[in-house]
């Protein structure tokens, strides 16, 4: 969907690498030796809990983690307010010193690490995949930044059964479960009531949003059944700040493409 109109005249390619630095500002020295010395001359190499890496696996996590840095220099260059990273390997399962959930590093974390180096003051780390955002919960505990406020609504229980009831740090990390079946309704409802004001009044500079696709009502990994329209509004929503979102979880293409594309359409006020 990217390649074709009106997607098409926007996209650019990124062919900046993370370096050592920039990833072990999020991850543990141990772990990224580990993901070097992993990488299989073929076949798959088990990496951690549900990651793999193949022959070219960990060069393609290294290029999304640099896209995510070349889009906070966009941002912070005034070259554009909005950024949306197509990426994969996707990130928000990593925790520093492992991978899970198909994630080798964790591309958002590492890029407000990098975005609080370029001068953002308060940056806002908004996850809507349907799986918690695990890997950036870990590390908002285990770095304790200043001024950043991540925010996670997922299904509940779901993998990988954390971010519960009652595992909060107020004004740092907030954890919203959603019901299984729970629907639009109730989506929109916490977003109004809660996500929205909390952010209004966190005020930050740089929003950076883990964009997974996988609440959609056809996916078949969960139950929140979201739809095209609730991305869409999703996107108009923080259309209003300077944000990163980055392609999390999607896993059946056609629902994945048409969110995608509903949630690229409010983000950049594209009209149909």
């Amino acid at each position: 969907m990217f390649d074709e109109a009106p997607f098409s005249q926007y996209l650019t390619s990124i062919d900046r690498k993370a370096t050592q630095e920039d990833i072990l500002a999020a991850h543990t020295k141990s772990y990224f030796a580990l993901l070097e010395e992993s990488v299989p001359d073929e076949g798959y190499m088990p990496i951690g809990h549900e990651a793999i890496l193949n022959p070219y696996s960990l060069n393609a996590a290294l290029l999304a983690s640099g896209t995510m840095l070349q889009a906070v220099d966009g941002v912070k260059t005034g070259n554009t307010d909005r950024v949306f990273c197509a990426l994969r390997p996707p990130g928000h399962h990593a925790e520093s010193h492992r991978g899970m959930g198909f994630c080798l590093l964790n591309h958002i974390f590492i890029a407000a690490l990098y975005a609080k180096k370029q001068g953002f003051k308060k940056i806002a780390l908004i996850d809507f995949d349907v799986h918690h955002g695990n890997g950036t919960d870990e590390m908002m505990k285990r770095h304790g930044p200043e001024d950043m406020l991540f925010i996670s609504t997922h299904e509940f229980p779901l993998y990988p059964g954390t971010g519960g009831p009652n595992t909060d740090i107020p004004g740092s990390v907030k954890n919203i479960c959603l019901p299984k079946h729970s629907g639009s309704k109730e989506m929109r409802k916490i977003y109004t009531e809660d996500i929205f004001p909390e952010l209004e009044e966190f005020s930050p500079d740089l929003v950076l949003l883990s964009a997974g696709f996988d609440a959609h009502t056809s996916d078949p990994l969960a139950t929140l059944g979201w739809t095209e329209e609730d991305y869409n509004w999703l996107g108009e929503n923080f259309s209003h700040y300077k944000a990163i979102a980055c392609l999390e979880g999607g896993y059946q293409l056609e629902a994945l493409k048409s969110s995608a594309e509903a949630f690229l359409r409010g983000f950049f006020n594209i009209q149909p």
